[in-house]
């Protein structure tokens, strides 16, 4: 990463130039060895071999100009240009008595290529207690690519975006302030997303890429109220070719299912409430939030089971006890949901910790036990069309971790901060 940024006069006016390389190599092998029964009859183990690498290049330069016109009115504007490749192989053998066999429907060579040009432009004003701030961006991306799956599938597509932004700002007095705010987000499905191989699962279960997906937009209105330290906000999002994992026949023959994204219509609502709380002995943290989603179109069913929103809460909590020892308690709660495709079951989960410093604060030494009841999970049912798939996932979430920690003399202040201008691209 190299950053460059000169201060052009007393109010604050300002150039900044940034470029960025990122590399990555990636390179797997799995085996993967299935006993499998129908109707508690078995049938035989199967054994696979899977291998596959990955190659990937980023490049991106950005140049910034901010001018203040004076202290309370700037304008600023940008360009941005940024590279991307991507190669990738992915080849899958059963073993059949003692040999090998490959496997051509689970194997495929991809190159993909991406380029992104963007320009923008920012008003920012400040006149008493209102700030006032609008902006306008252009996005063009080119991009080509090929897959030997489904006979030499095109990747090749292009798109512009112009993406507006609006944010009105109102400090009412030292405890209430008030944000609205009208914005449109954009997202670039993923190189997976589009890639149209398939990641082998199981038997019946695998994962495919589209490469048919179109970039997402979210038209989002939103209004913050900050209340002293607590602080309230609700979002409305009306979401235009939304990412949504659905299934379709799979290559495993009946019964086997393909998990792949489709781009779908949907509107959201967020809400949430955040409090942190403080006291000489006790540090408390709470958040709780409230997501609705509705899935518009021909993929959510909606006649099943009614629509219902998700709540999740979570509270963080240190008590100190004296300088014996601090106490720390950490929970969260999902409820579950549903949107028309997804009903996602309730999860919870605990963690405990302790700690102690020693030494005028320069040694800290901790034990965490995370998930004590081993209750996360991720399980529920999905639904498209005739299919409806159950699902359980545990990972390995309960565990005890030691922590030591110490520091030699104290920090210097750094005004430094380095920019990542390729952050999106990594993602």
């Amino acid at each position: 990463i190299g950053n460059y940024k000169k201060r052009l006069d007393s109010l604050g006016s300002s150039l900044f130039f940034g470029a960025q390389y990122s590399g990555y190599t990636l390179a797997l092998e799995e085996q993967i060895s299935e006993d499998i029964s129908i109707d508690n009859i078995s049938i035989g183990n199967k054994q696979r071999n899977i291998v596959s690498n990955n190659w990937i290049h980023l490049v991106s330069v950005q140049i910034d100009h901010q001018y203040f016109i004076s202290s309370a009115l700037s304008i600023s504007s940008g360009i941005r240009y940024s590279n991307s490749t991507n190669k990738g192989d992915l080849n899958m053998l059963n073993q059949v008595e003692d040999e090998l066999v490959f496997v051509p429907n689970y194997s495929s060579t991809t190159a993909f290529t991406e380029q992104l040009f963007a320009a923008y432009t920012e008003l920012n004003l400040k006149a008493g207690s209102f700030d006032f701030r609008t902006g306008l961006r252009f996005e063009r991306t080119d991009a080509d690519g090929l897959t030997t799956q489904k006979d030499q599938t095109s990747l090749s597509r292009t798109y512009n975006w112009f993406i507006p932004s609006i944010l009105i700002s109102k400090q009412m007095n030292q405890y209430i302030g008030v944000n609205l705010s009208y914005n449109i987000n954009t997202g670039r499905p993923s190189y997976n997303d589009l890639d149209p191989k398939v990641f082998y699962v199981d038997s019946l279960t695998s994962k495919q890429g589209n490469p048919l997906l179109l970039p997402q937009l979210d038209h989002s209105v939103k209004l913050a109220i900050n209340l002293g330290q607590l602080q309230l906000d609700a979002t409305y999002y009306r979401s235009v070719n939304a990412f949504k994992n659905i299934t379709k026949e799979g290559l495993g023959g009946i019964n086997s299912v393909v998990l792949y994204r489709e781009n779908v219509d949907a509107d959201r609502f967020y809400m949430s409430a955040t409090m942190p709380f403080q006291k000489k002995f006790l540090t408390a943290y709470f958040n709780y939030a409230i997501n609705w989603d509705k899935i518009i179109g021909e993929y959510g069913d909606f006649s099943s089971i009614d629509l219902k929103p998700n709540h999740y809460f979570y509270l963080y909590t240190q008590i100190k006890v004296k300088r014996i020892v601090n106490i720390e308690f950490i929970g969260n709660y999902f409820s579950g949901r549903f949107d028309g495709i997804y009903e996602d079951f309730n999860s919870y989960s605990l963690s405990i910790g302790l700690s102690r410093t020693f030494l005028k604060d320069q040694l800290k030494c901790s034990i965490l036990a995370n998930d004590i009841f081993f209750s996360e999970r991720n399980a529920g049912t999905y639904y498209i069309g005739a299919y409806s798939v159950s699902y359980l996932d545990k990972s390995y979430s309960q565990y005890i971790r030691f922590s030591i920690n110490f520091s030699f003399g104290k920090l210097k202040e750094q005004n430094y901060q380095s920019v990542d201008v390729g952050s999106d691209e990594k993602r």
